[in-house]
């Protein structure tokens, strides 16, 4: 019992690239954005009046995508424990406030945005 316990608390925080994407982030991309990511979410939350998870209880999957507007790396969010399945496929669900979320990052830009809350039931 006790392994599976540190199993979970060992993914809990993890990041999952998956792929498909039409690009793939370098590390040093994927480092800006974690660096960032916290501050820019957090003050986010506080500007739209709804409150985080802990920090620490949330994972993130991210894939480098791109429109006619460039690349980007999508970001999704979640703080329930992954699934065998969180480093292949993206975890979708329509409710649960602030314990999931999905934003994009422009790597060229430094900047986030589309930062999508998930509403309550």
């Amino acid at each position: 019992m006790g392994s599976s316990l540190a199993i979970a608390a060992f993914l809990v925080g993890s990041w999952f690239p998956i792929a498909g994407g039409t690009w793939t982030p370098d590390q040093g991309a994927v480092a800006q954005l974690r660096a960032a990511l916290q501050p820019y979410v957090v003050a986010q939350a506080r500007d739209q009046r709804r409150e985080l998870k802990p920090w620490s209880s949330y994972s993130f999957q991210f894939q480098g995508r791109g429109n006619r507007d460039g690349k980007f790396i999508f970001i999704n969010a979640f703080c329930s424990a992954p699934d065998a399945y969180a480093a292949k496929r993206f975890l979708q669900v329509l409710d649960g406030g602030t314990c999931y979320f999905e934003l994009k990052y422009n790597p060229k830009t430094k900047t986030f945005y589309d930062l999508g809350f998930n509403g309550v039931a």
